[in-house]
């Protein structure tokens, strides 16, 4: 799920800020989306199992959530022109995933660190486990 949201990042017109294949949290403690602001960083995703649906026979209904989060990074005191059109675009990839998901969900939040302003994209994506 990381490459594909890579390569529809990639594909967007997104002006200001670049797409890195690099993981966003590197050895040192510093996050590269800290390091490196005006790049777009995806996570990779992580799947959990939750019950859907309890079934007396011990035969539940499952559901499988892949969570994955996008961070982008920029100047808190000048944000690019472009930088509402981005948030944009990058929370509609999520129409774009492939898979049998009978649910998509964006949260978006947007945190300061010193002079950065942090967007963080939180996808979830739910389907019934095979």
């Amino acid at each position: 799920m990381r490459e594909e949201f890579i390569e529809l990042l990639k594909k967007l017109d997104i002006v200001s800020y670049k797409v890195s294949e690099e993981l966003p949290f590197s050895n040192s403690n510093i996050p590269m989306y800290i390091k490196n602001v005006k790049y777009i960083y995806v996570d990779n995703d992580i799947s959990t199992i939750e019950t859907l649906v309890p079934i007396m026979s011990g035969v539940n209904v499952e559901v499988d959530i892949q969570t994955i989060r996008i961070y982008l990074s920029n100047d808190a005191k000048k944000l690019p022109p472009d930088y509402s059109s981005t948030v944009s675009l990058i929370r509609d990839t999520k129409e774009s995933i492939t898979g049998n998901y009978y649910k998509r969900e964006c949260v978006i939040e947007t945190s300061f660190e010193n002079d950065i302003s942090l967007t963080t994209f939180e996808f979830k994506f739910y389907k019934i486990k095979d």
